[in-house]
């Protein structure tokens, strides 16, 4: 049986997003791999602070290009040499200290004096990240407190600049677990959105996949093409389109090529430099929108109305896959969950005891509605009066007319000379009074049974047999299916045969 459930609603949908953004970015052709390089040393001998017993000086390096070179570890020996040696580093922590210190800033942008100051503050940062140096160890040379500060404290600055630094990429971000009504139009909704791009140069924004998609910046509310760092937008869709979303972002990113040259596997011959350069870089942003519909489930009593709890069911698509199972009602007797567009049937399962299993298919059609609700109403089963009499037994009206339609005559009476269809189509009581009858004329081995003598063979059986009981009239209030029970109880004796039912109230 199968009860048809639509339900009709404003057109809404609701849309569920799957986030991707995908960077690619475009290596210089104008990098140092593979270059011939001419580093020079200088030594710098007026250092103003000095650390555990290391000399108060530093050796400053530099390619022709003026491009400042570090080491690992220190090293004051002299030497200017050539070499093509040069490979990328990919030491991050490395890589951000020389993107935020000199070389890669100007020293006036690093707040130094000069740019000795400037690299002398970018060689400490190394030093203390890569020796785990303390800067309260550092003994500052009276007189010198001024300079040793300045320098000391732009190497502080280093260090936690480059600690904040990003991946060099852009993220899209929403902290919305729901999509709102758009307020200029009705139809569509929208989602906020955050732009993280701390290393990338102001871009542009292309919609390169999407039917009647718009983003709007949250401040201005105008349609927005570009974006920055920190920039909030809201991405507007139509409630009831289905569709692949994708958008682009090009930006040139603020970035450093880490280089190094290693004369011998020691750290303090380990040669590191950096250049500044913008990456021209993508991303893209893609969604994959569904729509969906909120869909509630209420069991009730069908009489009091009241919820109930623990009724198990499932919902199966139209070509039988079933799509959810399992789904249990709660303490208000509903179930809330979503599915998409379609049609589908809910099935109940399972029921809590005192009421009967809902046997009814009840088809859900999903289309553009925001929300359906279906009621399950619940019966218990029905107690009916059977007044059972000893000593006189009738056949109810409604078996007598299959019997007499479905049996000739016949020497032996089976369930198999009956139309299996009419039986079916009794209810549960009538099929046990057929095959009541049926055991009755077997026990007896009738072999002449016409129309005309069924009914006296029948009854003068029970009516002989019953003879032999003692007992008034008995009263008994059962279900159906208990009645059930009772005849299949008594037919398990063979001293006793059926009785059947006179009257139900």
């Amino acid at each position: 049986m199968k009860i048809k459930y639509k339900i009709k609603h404003k057109i809404v949908s609701i849309l569920a997003i799957i986030i991707t953004v995908i960077n690619i970015s475009s290596i210089s052709s104008a990098s140092l791999v593979g270059k011939e390089i001419k580093i020079s040393a200088t030594e710098y001998n007026n250092m103003p602070y000095s650390y555990n017993e290391e000399e108060r000086k530093i050796v400053l390096r530099f390619t022709e290009e003026n491009i400042p070179v570090y080491v690992m570890k220190k090293n004051n020996v002299m030497t200017s040499f050539t070499t093509s040696d040069i490979e990328f580093y990919n030491d991050e922590k490395i890589k951000n200290i020389l993107k935020n210190g000199y070389g890669c800033k100007t020293w006036e942008e690093l707040g130094s004096n000069n740019l000795e100051e400037a690299y002398i503050a970018t060689q400490e940062a190394i030093y203390i990240s890569k020796e785990g140096r303390n800067i309260e160890d550092y003994k500052i040379i009276e007189g010198e407190e001024e300079r040793a500060n300045r320098i000391l404290n732009t190497a502080k600055d280093i260090l936690i600049n480059a600690s904040k630094e990003k991946p060099s990429t852009i993220n899209i971000t929403t902290k919305a677990t729901k999509w709102k009504t758009y307020e200029e139009n009705n139809d569509y909704k929208y989602k906020e959105y955050h732009i993280e791009s701390g290393n990338t140069i102001p871009g542009d924004i292309t919609i390169v996949k999407g039917e009647d998609v718009k983003i709007v910046d949250k401040l201005t509310n105008e349609i927005k093409n570009t974006f920055n760092d920190g920039d909030i937008f809201y991405l507007i869709v139509p409630k009831d389109i289905e569709q692949d979303i994708k958008l682009q972002f090009n930006y040139e990113m603020n970035g450093a090529y880490l280089y190094t040259y290693r004369k011998t596997n020691a750290l303090e011959d380990q040669y590191l430099f950096a250049e500044k350069t913008g990456l021209i870089s993508s991303a893209s942003f893609a969604e994959k929108v569904i729509t969906e519909v909120n869909l509630e489930i209420l069991n009730q009593d069908k009489e009091t109305k009241l919820p109930i709890k623990e009724n198990m069911f499932s919902i199966i698509k139209e070509d039988g896959t079933v799509v959810k199972r399992d789904l249990v009602t709660n303490e208000e007797g509903k179930i809330n969950t979503k599915i998409t567009k379609g049609k589908y049937y809910l099935q109940q399962t399972s029921t809590v005891d005192g009421y009967n299993i809902n046997k009814a298919l009840i088809e859900i059609d999903v289309g553009n509605q925001e929300n359906i609700t279906i009621k399950v109403e619940s019966t218990k089963p029905v107690t009916e009066e059977f007044t059972v009499l000893n000593k006189e037994i009738n056949v109810t009206e409604e078996s007598k007319n299959v019997i007499e339609n479905n049996i000739t005559e016949v020497s032996n009476i089976t369930t198999t000379n009956i139309n299996k269809k009419i039986i079916n189509e009794t209810n549960e009581t009538n099929l046990h009074n057929v095959n009541n009858f049926i055991n009755t004329i077997n026990r007896k081995n009738v072999t002449n049974l016409t129309k005309d003598n069924i009914y006296n063979n029948y009854i003068d059986e029970i009516f002989t047999q019953n003879k032999e009981l003692e007992g008034e009239n008995v009263t008994l209030h059962m279900t159906r299916k208990d009645y059930a029970n009772y005849i299949d109880m008594i037919m398990l004796d063979s001293a006793k045969v059926p009785i059947l039912p006179v009257a139900s109230k």
